[in-house]
This record gives structure tokens, sequence and C-alpha cells, in this order.
């Protein structure tokens, strides 16, 4: 049911028939970033599935997951949302919900790529400043050098244009 409903909504649909195979699906480079897992599946549960997905999840671009369950007890909420899901629904679903759910998470997934691409531009223009500070503050550096250098040959003038001034009062008189 699950399958048909996400398929007509236009979304593809990778179904797997136990966790094993989820979490072998998810491993490959173009796994899907929405994930919606159902709590209990042969094999690997759907809880240590999204532990694993956490524990190796890319920081910079985390998959949004869901947990899918029969069961409504308080603990087993907690104890899915402790294990890394960022959104639970339980069955029956009700395919509005459903729906606002999956919209939620690809608001989610939008606004990380978008924060993503703003802090690598961020990063980007702090490196540029960075540089021209660098620049400047070498040419500065260089600007006190010659301006020390000028006060030093100005320094130097004055004794020299007097002993100049002397010399030629002495070529003359001798």
């Amino acid at each position: 049911i699950l399958l048909n409903t996400l398929t007509n909504w236009g979304f593809e649909v990778i179904e797997c028939k136990d966790g094993d195979e989820a979490w072998a699906q998810l491993q490959l480079p173009d796994a899907p970033k929405l994930i919606i897992l159902d709590r209990i599946m042969p094999k690997m549960h759907g809880s240590e599935v999204c532990r694993l997905i956490r524990k190796n999840d890319d920081p910079q671009n985390p998959a949004y997951i869901i947990l899918l369950t029969g069961q409504t007890k308080k603990e087993e909420i907690i104890s899915g949302f402790e294990a890394g899901a960022n959104d639970y629904i339980t069955k029956p679903y009700d395919e509005l919900e459903l729906q606002a759910r999956i919209d939620a998470g690809i608001k989610v997934l939008n606004l990380q790529e978008e924060l993503t691409e703003t802090i690598t531009q961020l990063i980007y223009e702090n490196k540029e400043r960075m540089k021209a500070v660098a620049e400047k503050e070498k040419m500065a550096k260089t600007l006190g050098v010659v301006e020390m250098a000028g006060a030093a040959a100005h320094e130097l003038n004055q004794p020299l244009q007097s002993i100049l001034l002397l010399s030629e009062y002495l070529a003359t008189v001798i």
C-alpha cells in the first residue's frame, strides 16, 4: 500500500524486503536522502538501520528519516527518536498526514542543502578577505619600511648638507 501511495505521488521508491537490504541500499553513493523505515523489519529493525545511518551520515548533508510503526507507546516513539529518526508516523497512517510529513522532510533537506551552499560560499569569501587583509598588511609593512628609509635618508642628509657646505667654504678659502 505504501509503495503504491508513494509511487502515485510521483516519488521514486526503493523497496527493501528487510533491514539488511535497506542498509545495503543506503550504502550506495546515490542513496536517497528521504528515508521511510518500518520500525519492525526482518533481520534488522528500522531503529537499528536508523542508528547505522546516523553513525555513518554525512554531517553536511544528513538524511531525513521517518520511522513507520504500528506501535503507539510513547517509549517506542521516544526510542525511535533516540535512534536518530527525524519523524515518526504510526500505522495505519493517514495519507494526508504522511504527505505532510514527507513534505516537511523535503523542506528540511532543501534547507540543509541551501545552508551547506551558503556556508561553503561564506568560507570562500572569508578566505578571499583573509588574503586581501594579508596583502594589505604586507603593503603596510612595505610602506612602513619605505617611510623609515625616507626618515633615515632625511636624518643622513642633514649632516651631509653641513659637510658639503663646510667643504665648499673650505674650498673657497684655501
